[in-house]
């Protein structure tokens, strides 16, 4: 009932959405929510960028600085809008119409300042549909590219995603925390029925398999399995990808302070240059380079920039999963020792009436083993 109230209103959402006139969009400001390189040549390494497309006014401000490892003749500046893939609008301007310093041309080992308001055609708009603006992580996409007619290949290409900063979004704590409360459901309900089973007198393989609900096995590879998606290199929806991130925690990729502190300090004693990647890292993403900033306009693609997204630098990627291992493992042998001891105690207490608790007690650390081998796998 409750799934089908929450389909419910995301339909009726969705053709609210649909009916807005559309005045009513033309007050939004579209600014890049994530970017990733689409060249493979070292020309030119970008350390500031910045789009914002005005919807009211129909303009793009640009504004892009970097440094060029060869001169570039000529240059021109490539702009593409593209809706799910599909290009909307694409226009070149030439470089040297901008009139600032360092454009005209680009000079070999030298800084560039790219910074401008270029208008749009007034039918841009008309191409994207108006319940795209209330849509959550819209896929509104641009393409920047640098190309000088004396090089074969492009200098610089950059795709980014846009979208309104204010407008809802897949990747929230709602769906989060329901999958965790569906776990913590799975939990309670399988020891209410193995307490059960134990006071019925049944035995141990018995009570252990007694619940009906989902096992907890199976809810936690089920969101690793959407969370796994979300990490493999394909063109996906920016709607799906911000989705899938919110089941990162299956993966036991959990961003809270203990273990991002344990994490830098692992990483600390085991990487050379990892202070130098911890302050690139601490870069909030709402800063003016939402990027990867690297020293290179390397492509941020697959699990890279899915742990980006949730805010974990690739270099603890490694330790903060073994830690979170560590930490789930270590509570998993707290809590099956404290239930052994107890089943022990009360064998002790009551083994002239009750004989299966004995049986119970020497089996307890196989099942105790098991579970373990499960959370290694």
């Amino acid at each position: 009932m409750n799934i089908y109230k929450l389909n419910v209103g995301w339909i009726a959402a969705l053709f609210l959405s649909i009916g807005l006139p559309r005045n009513s969009v033309t007050g939004q400001v579209l600014s890049v929510q994530s970017i990733q390189s689409c060249d493979n040549t070292p020309d030119i390494i970008l350390n500031r960028f910045d789009l914002t497309y005005y919807v009211s006014n129909q303009t793009v401000y640009l504004d892009l600085a970097g440094k060029s490892s060869r001169q570039l003749l000529n240059a021109t500046a490539g702009l593409t809008f593209m809706l799910y893939g599909s290009n909307l609008y694409n226009t070149t301007y030439n470089l040297c119409s901008f009139n600032q310093t360092g454009l005209c041309p680009i000079q070999a080992n030298s800084t560039f300042n790219l910074t401008g308001w270029q208008p749009l055609p007034p039918q841009f708009i008309d191409k994207i549909p108006a319940f795209i603006f209330g849509l959550p992580d819209l896929g509104l996409q641009t393409q920047v590219t640098i190309q000088s007619p004396t090089t074969v290949n492009q200098s610089l290409c950059l795709v980014t995603s846009i979208s309104n900063p204010d407008a809802p979004s897949f990747h929230n704590p709602v769906p989060r925390w329901l999958s965790i409360g569906l776990l913590i459901g799975a939990i309670l309900q399988g020891v209410i029925s193995f307490i059960y089973a134990f006071f019925d007198g049944q035995n141990l393989s018995n009570a252990v398999s007694s619940s009906s609900f989902p096992r907890v096995t199976d809810i936690v590879l089920f969101f690793q399995y959407v969370s796994y998606s979300g990490q493999l290199a394909f063109n996906y929806p920016d709607m799906y990808k911000s989705f899938t991130a919110n089941f990162a925690w299956a993966m036991g990729l959990i961003n809270i302070p203990f273990i991002d502190n344990a994490a830098s300090t692992g990483t600390a004693q085991t990487s050379n240059n990892s202070t130098v990647s911890y302050f690139v890292h601490i870069m909030k993403r709402a800063d003016i380079l939402p990027m990867n900033s690297m020293p290179s306009n390397t492509s941020v693609t697959g699990i890279k920039a899915y742990v980006e997204s949730i805010n974990i630098p690739d270099t603890r990627l490694f330790m903060t999963t073994l830690l979170v291992f560590v930490f789930v493992l270590a509570l998993l042998t707290a809590l099956m020792l404290l239930l052994w001891f107890m089943i022990g105690l009360l064998a002790v207490i009551a083994c002239l009436q009750w004989r299966k608790v004995k049986v119970y007690a020497v089996q307890w650390p196989w099942l105790y083993f098991g579970y373990a081998s499960r959370l290694v796998r």
